[in-house]
């Protein structure tokens, strides 16, 4: 996946990881004791819409000046309209990237990186797919899950 294709990733990602946890709490209600989960569900959610708003507002500083129209509507589509990241791993927006980043597009792209590796483990442990679909399987129990999720928040409490 190129450095652009990457940052594409991440918008559609961001959004998947946020509807997986609203799903995860319906789906926990019955199973354990809500209360607790209830706010650190909702504090992670909170946080992950903050981190989504402030990254596409960074792409968008960076890129709408350099952007046809046309590619500015296939790169920040409206909100219920699904992400094309086809666009993302082309030369020309990444060399788009390149030229208004300058020296610090290596920095830039590590930070983006990282978001990856971290939107992945997200993903994996909420055991979604790219759809934003929930993957079963037959090792998943509910006390696997409720043990996954138990992780996550605690790590995400304490990052």
């Amino acid at each position: 996946m190129s450095g652009a294709e990457v940052v594409g990733f991440l918008l559609g990602a961001i959004p998947l990881v946020i509807s997986a946890i609203e799903h995860y709490r319906d789906g926990l209600d019955p199973l354990i004791d809500y209360s607790h989960y209830q706010s650190t569900l909702k504090a992670l959610r909170t946080r992950l819409r903050i981190q989504l708003n402030l990254y596409e507002g960074t792409l968008k500083r960076l890129l709408l000046s350099e952007l046809s129209s046309i590619e500015a509507d296939v790169l920040f589509p409206a909100t219920d309209v699904p992400l094309e990241t086809a666009i993302w791993g082309t030369r020309e927006i990444e060399g788009k990237l390149r030229k208004k980043l300058g020296n610090q597009y290596e920095t830039f792209m590590d930070v983006v990186l990282e978001m990856d590796v971290v939107m992945k483990k997200l993903m994996n442990k909420l055991d979604i797919d790219l759809e934003g679909k929930v993957r079963y399987n037959s090792s998943s129990t509910n006390s696997n899950l409720t043990h996954q999720l138990t992780l996550i928040f605690a790590h995400s409490l304490n990052g």
